[in-house]
């Protein structure tokens, strides 16, 4: 059988995460050091209190982004796989319809249709993981809920 996801990633995505996690450490730590030291200078300059104040403030937003998109997505594409893997798989046996490329980028699955006993179902893999099938041939599915795990054609 084929596999769509690759679950040596999970461990690529953890080693990532504590990365990431370990450089924002980094980070806030220079900042106390810098909040010491401008504590020491500012004494009684505006100037330099003004422009310190700023430089938290790109700090504080910078690290909201960075734990929005850079961490979150991280985390979500983790938590995606540990789901598909730990899930309960089913089989499936159907010929292969069509398939519904997302057009949009807020959905993350393309939808692929397949036929068994003249009904139709519609399962879902994530965009990052290209699976080509062909129209008319019949297909031995894994699935995890509605979406495809494994795959292998039935000759």
């Amino acid at each position: 059988m084929n596999n769509i996801y690759d679950f040596c990633e999970i461990e690529e995505i953890r080693i990532g995460q504590k990365r990431l996690i370990f450089q924002y450490v980094i980070y806030v730590i220079c900042l106390i050091c810098a909040v010491a030291l401008a504590c020491i200078y500012i004494k009684n300059n505006i100037l330099f209190a003004a422009v310190f104040f700023f430089l938290v403030l790109f700090f504080a937003l910078l690290s909201v982004v960075f734990w929005k998109i850079k961490y979150g997505f991280l985390k979500k594409r983790r938590l995606f796989l540990d789901d598909i893997e730990s899930g309960k798989k089913e089989d499936y046996v159907g010929i292969f319809e069509e398939n519904v490329l997302s057009s949009s980028d807020e959905d993350d699955f393309d939808a692929y249709i397949f036929v068994a006993s003249n009904k139709q179902t519609r399962f879902l893999i994530h965009k990052q993981n290209e699976t080509r099938f062909e129209k008319g041939k019949k297909y031995h599915l894994l699935r995890v809920g509605e979406f495809i795990y494994q795959w292998e054609i039935i000759d």
